[in-house]
């Protein structure tokens, strides 16, 4: 049924175009809101009679004294999901309103419904984020969370995913993008806002390939309406694990590489093992290793780190002669005692490179 905002919304918005009172009365007759404020809070008989019976009630002089508070005027069912869930009335002569009547109930249900999917959204998403909240946090009744997982529709099985995603509107936006994430996210997908502009989504039952998959297919799309950057962390099979998984989607998210929209957990996990690297001791490492470097040898490391320490692709995307590049790397090598073309000297260039 109804509520009584809504009700005083449908009379606002309805007499302000018939410029005729209208009444809006709930299934067991109780007037709502009215245009006449004296009758809000009575008992309007024939209204019962049309909510019993689904059908349209005109109410006359002849049989006005049947019906208990009510005048002359036509009232009508006004339906949600082939359900009554309310009655309007026109006040007036019953002949001269049958042109208008059709059009208020047409109006009237579509407001109505479109109010009803409003809430039912709001609802979907309250729902959403309450769960999400409870998994990240390890804090749930495992009952409780079936009931709510059948609810949204949503099979609990692993493997578990978490996405994280930081997304800034472009201008302005067709709709939030909580709301957008509906749209588009298949099923089995639990979503919700953990700060302004950050996100998640928990995959139940998709593979890593899979939800990359579905986040690919997303991307023209959201690349439209946002500028976005996302996390995706590494599977877990139960529940409990997925606190640790959301700080894999966050290390993703803030070391994998800036130009790539995705970034997945194991291509910059050994991040992770850094666990403080905005530390004293990580900042003297950086500038012990490379801080005599110029910029143009840190370009140079940078990429040939980045090529698999290969001479001649590195070469290729600096533009520059093989000698000129063997010049640089002994150049780096001489500043840092460390020889880049050595992999395990590679690595602590790679650690301080990463971290500088």
């Amino acid at each position: 049924m109804i509520s009584k905002q809504l009700a005083t919304h449908i009379v606002e918005q309805t007499m302000n175009r018939l410029h005729r009172n209208i009444n809006v009365m709930h299934t067991d007759g109780f007037i709502l809101a009215s245009g006449d404020q004296k009758r809000i809070d009575h008992i309007h008989e024939g209204a019962k009679y049309v909510a019993q019976t689904g059908e349209v009630l005109r109410i006359t002089p002849a049989n006005e004294h049947i019906y208990a508070y009510a005048k002359e005027g036509i009232n009508l069912p006004i339906f949600y999901n082939d359900q009554v869930v309310c009655v309007v009335g026109i006040t007036g002569v019953a002949d001269e309103l049958e042109e208008v009547a059709t059009l208020v109930q047409l109006t009237t249900e579509m407001m109505v419904h479109q109010a009803f999917l409003t809430e039912q959204s709001a609802w979907h998403e309250k729902m959403h984020q309450l769960t999400l909240e409870q998994l990240l946090a390890g804090q749930y009744d495992s009952k409780q969370l079936q009931k709510r997982f059948d609810k949204l529709h949503i099979e609990q099985q692993a493997p578990y995913c978490v996405v994280k995603m930081r997304a800034m509107e472009k201008g302005a936006a067709y709709q939030t993008f909580i709301r957008f994430l509906d749209d588009l996210l298949p099923r089995n997908i639990v979503y919700g806002s953990i700060e302004k502009h950050s996100y998640i989504c928990i995959t139940c039952g998709y593979k890593k390939e899979r939800v990359l998959e579905i986040l690919r297919q997303m991307q023209p799309m959201l690349n439209r309406y946002f500028q976005l950057r996302i996390g995706v962390s590494q599977t877990v099979e139960t529940l409990d694990a997925l606190p640790y998984a959301a700080d894999t989607a966050t290390i993703a998210l803030e070391y994998g590489d800036p130009a790539n929209m995705l970034n997945v957990f194991e291509d910059v996990e050994i991040y992770s093992l850094f666990k403080a690297p905005q530390s004293p001791e990580m900042a003297r490492y950086v500038r012990r290793t490379i801080g005599e470097l110029s910029d143009k040898l840190i370009e140079t490391l940078e990429v040939f780190l980045k090529h698999d320490l290969q001479l001649i692709k590195t070469a290729e995307v600096l533009h520059v002669h093989r000698h000129t590049l063997k010049y640089r790397l002994d150049r780096i090598k001489e500043k840092t005692h460390l020889d880049p073309t050595i992999f395990k000297d590679a690595l602590c260039l790679q650690i301080a490179v990463w971290f500088r």
